[in-house]
């Protein structure tokens, strides 16, 4: 990737650290969302690549997307190679104009995913991009639609309590069953309080409470009831799982989830859901990439936007001074913009209020009442290698279900745990565990030892291994987002309370449209995604664009005026009529 070729203050035009420097746009950020400003203002507005600069703190680019190439021995003893990625991983969906033709209905779905644009550049011209970049995993979402994505076509195994179930088990069918009438009745609730006028309430319940005053209805207990008790409590181990796969969507508890997010969510009937509905992703396949997300970044980087990185810069403070924006490094370096986007996930801009003085003057206070109303998901990824392949090779999902049993602190929350196997079919002995919501978060300041123990320890329990795998265990990763100070969480939500008229304001500039905000957290639609950070890089572009352009009409008719002063002609204000 490009980024390992960037040195902090590469292919810049000063060497005088205490100059003040002076550009058009200041971009803070070298992630996906200042990637694509930079790139949009060259290529589509004309900007020079000295017009614009680009800090990154880290010693990298790419924010939360970041790729390693790993090398593993195969169960044949030879050296397989494959990608890593630490943070996000996957195409959600490749959009319409990557499938095959569709019903003049099927047309209502989204449009094209920006990520889809992105590789088709990175692909030489007669090569196809599928075939290039792309490993199609589900044809759809299979944490929003489990029957028919994971289920459906047979990507998914589970284990409930040390036992295998089997893919046609009818246990899997009632469980799928309570959990989809389970949603029918959260979207009824919430409907209800909106015809009601309560729909501001929506905000502030979450899911968890509203499952909990329908969860012993009678319908729900009625069909339980003809179960032997062995059946019923694998039932009931196993409903709460599909539950558990919304919130490794979401990277957050149920009780972190807002009611109205799930309003008008129906199903076509009790036992199937759609291949495709609106959850913040595209229609089409879900896919990861040959060679990491990586791939997407490259585009990024050309047309001289890699030449403008600095790495390893981060900015301490951003003033807001006469007709420009004036930011400070830690380097020492000043630089005056006409503009400055700033990318700064939503974790680190709640952190800037506790900073003194990091924004002179303070931001306003709608913008400060918006950052507080975002949060942070929390979503660890612990990659495990280890000497021999265990598991089904072939699915892509494993959840493991284990018993309750009594938790100290030392444990996580929570009796479901979701895998992804994404390596086991090429012979790689390597395995991802995710660990969302509270999960995530008991996980944040402990080693790795501890957090492998416990995944290791819950593996055995749910497949009902005798032996002690932890001995088969060769190596263990596990990624930090949430301890990372330049991200403060995996990706962007809402919190209990939070209204789109938030994330709107969170994206509106500052200081008369020089201070644009930029991120994957100011998309209301696709917040905490890739494509989010995409659409917000073009958005922020535009908006870099309008403000220079009227910067310079401004200028140009003072220079006029000045002109005209100096000629003795009178301008229209200086009329008598």
């Amino acid at each position: 990737m490009s980024s390992t070729s960037l040195t902090a203050r590469e292919n810049c035009d000063t060497n005088d650290v205490n100059a003040v420097e002076f550009v058009k746009v200041a971009i803070v950020g070298a992630g996906a969302s200042g990637l694509q400003c930079a790139h949009t203002l060259i290529r589509d507005f004309g900007f020079a690549p000295s017009d614009i600069v680009i800090l990154e703190a880290r010693e990298r680019v790419g924010g939360r997307l970041y790729t390693t190439m790993e090398t593993r021995r195969g169960l044949d003893g030879t050296s397989l190679h494959f990608a890593m990625d630490h943070g996000a991983a996957w195409v959600h969906g490749t959009g319409l104009d990557w499938e095959a033709p569709l019903s003049k209905e099927d047309r209502s779905f989204p449009m094209r995913n920006p990520m889809m644009a992105l590789l088709e550049k990175a692909t030489p011209s007669g090569e196809s991009v599928y075939e290039r970049h792309l490993n199609p995993i589900f044809l759809g979402n299979p944490w929003m639609r489990p029957q028919s994505i994971a289920h459906g076509a047979n990507q998914i195994v589970l284990y409930v309590n040390g036992q295998e179930l089997a893919k046609d088990s009818p246990l899997i069918s009632l469980a799928l069953k309570r959990h989809y009438a389970l949603l029918d009745r959260v979207s009824d609730v919430g409907n209800t309080m909106f015809e009601q006028g309560e729909g501001m309430e929506t905000t502030i319940q979450s899911v968890k409470e509203t499952i909990s005053k329908i969860q012993d209805e009678p319908n729900f207990r009625s069909e339980l009831e003809r179960l032997s008790e062995d059946d019923m409590e694998q039932v009931l181990a196993l409903t709460p799982f599909y539950l558990h796969m919304i919130e490794c969507w979401y990277g957050k508890e149920t009780s972190d989830l807002q009611l109205c997010e799930f309003v008008d969510d129906k199903l076509n009937d009790d036992n199937a859901d759609e291949t495709y509905t609106a959850e913040g992703d595209f229609y089409g396949p879900h896919c990861t990439l040959k060679k990491g997300m990586s791939s997407i970044l490259e585009p990024l980087l050309r047309d001289g936007v890699n030449k403008r990185i600095r790495l390893k810069e981060e900015v301490i403070k951003i003033s807001n001074e006469t007709n420009t924006v004036l930011l400070n490094t830690v380097l020492g370096t000043q630089i005056r913009a006409n503009a400055c986007v700033l990318t700064l996930p939503a974790g680190c801009l709640k952190e800037t209020e506790g900073r003194y003085k990091f924004f002179e003057p303070a931001m306003s206070a709608s913008k400060l009442e918006a950052i507080s109303h975002m949060s942070m998901g929390s979503y660890k990824k612990v990659f495990l290698t280890f000497d021999r392949i265990f598991w089904p090779k072939e699915e892509a999902f494993l959840g493991m279900i284990r018993k309750s049993s009594f938790q100290t602190s030392d444990e996580p929350p929570g009796n479901c745990m979701l895998f992804d196997n994404l390596w086991a079919r090429n012979d790689i002995p390597c395995i991802e565990a995710v660990l969302s919501g509270s999960a995530g978060s008991w996980a944040v300041g402990k080693n790795d030892e501890i957090i492998r123990d416990h995944v290791l320890s819950f593996m055995k329990d749910a497949m009902g291994i005798a032996d002690e795998i932890s001995s088969y265990c060769q190596d263990c990763q596990v990624t930090r987002w949430e301890e990372d100070p330049y991200s403060r969480g995996a990706y962007s939500s809402m919190s209990l309370g939070a209204l789109n008229r938030h994330v709107e304001e969170l994206r509106n500039p500052e200081w008369e449209g020089r201070l644009i905000f930029s991120g994957e957290a100011t998309v209301t639609e696709f917040a905490g995604s890739v494509h989010a950070a995409l659409f917000s890089g073009r958005n922020s572009a535009e908006k870099v664009n309008e403000y220079c352009t009227l910067v310079e009409a401004k200028l140009c008719c003072s220079q006029l005026d000045d002109a005209a002063d100096k000629i003795g002609f009178l301008k229209p204000s200086k009329l008598n009529w």
